[in-house]
């Protein structure tokens, strides 16, 4: 990994970022802990056509008041979880997704109660056919807004009892969400990919 000020070694030195800095994927690395986005950080994670791999339940976990933002500025870079019930990112706070590939065993992206996500592009996708991106709000207010992006796995329609407010903008999906997009939108099934 590199950042704006030194050169480090370990995947969890993103964690050690300061506030504002740009962290790049040098090489490709394998961690068997959860990478962590500490409270209060506000962090760009470039993955620069490499892949972060976890063995983790989570790949990367955001903290409440943490930011993540997280691109790809070469193509081919990945986040994988690979542990038994593993999240690509499990969101607890701001992420804004802007490309790159995240990949799990039950769901690319998991967004918590009190957090916010932005996702303009990239690709989702759970190994074993779970979720492109689900929630769990336990009693408190979340949002995800979605402009782009392919999930070749669907989205989550549980809205918790009105604590997730999910809004369509663009992208493609593995399920239909013409009741989250705006007033004068919705999806269609392309027949060619399946994809609607």
């Amino acid at each position: 990994l590199k950042d704006d000020a030194h050169l480090t070694a370990q995947v969890g030195d993103l964690a050690a970022a300061q506030a504002g800095e740009t962290v790049t994927l040098l090489a490709d690395v394998e961690s068997v802990s959860v990478t962590t986005v500490v409270a209060g950080k506000d962090i760009v994670l470039d993955l620069n056509g490499k892949t972060l791999t976890s063995t983790a339940n989570n790949g990367i976990t955001i903290e409440a008041t943490a930011k993540l933002t997280v691109k790809d500025s070469l193509t081919g870079g990945k986040v994988v979880a690979t542990g038994k019930y593993s999240n690509a990112i499990e969101n607890k706070g701001t992420l804004v997704i802007e490309s790159g590939s995240f990949e799990a065993v039950y769901g690319a992206i998991r967004a918590l109660g009190g957090s916010t996500t932005t996702i303009s592009g990239g690709t989702f996708a759970s190994s074993t056919g779970r979720y492109g991106m689900y929630y769990w709000a336990n009693g408190t207010a979340l949002s995800v807004t979605v402009n782009g992006g392919l999930f070749k796995n669907p989205v989550s329609t549980a809205m918790e009892n009105g604590k997730v407010a999910l809004s369509i903008k663009g992208g493609s999906f593995a399920s239909d969400l013409t009741d989250y997009c705006g007033a004068d939108a919705g999806t269609y099934l392309d027949k060619e990919t399946g994809l609607y």
